[in-house]
């Protein structure tokens, strides 16, 4: 792991901090796993536009099944 240092407003990071608290976490668990979420999900995203974009053209109004 590295670490990093965040310019963050202080709404955001006071949110952040209790948002943390209430899940028992510290805030840097919390950053971690929200970051790590968002990579998985545009992982799964850029699959799913690969899969959808190799697919063979079809007509308007034809149905595909």
């Amino acid at each position: 792991m590295i670490n990093v240092t965040l310019k963050i407003d202080d709404d955001v990071a006071n949110w952040a901090r209790v948002f943390a608290a209430k899940r028992n976490v510290s805030l840097s668990r919390l950053l971690s796993e929200m970051l790590r979420d968002r990579m998985a999900r545009e992982d799964e995203y850029q699959l799913a536009m690969k899969s959808y974009l190799a697919r063979a053209p079809s007509e308007l109004g034809e149905v595909v099944g």
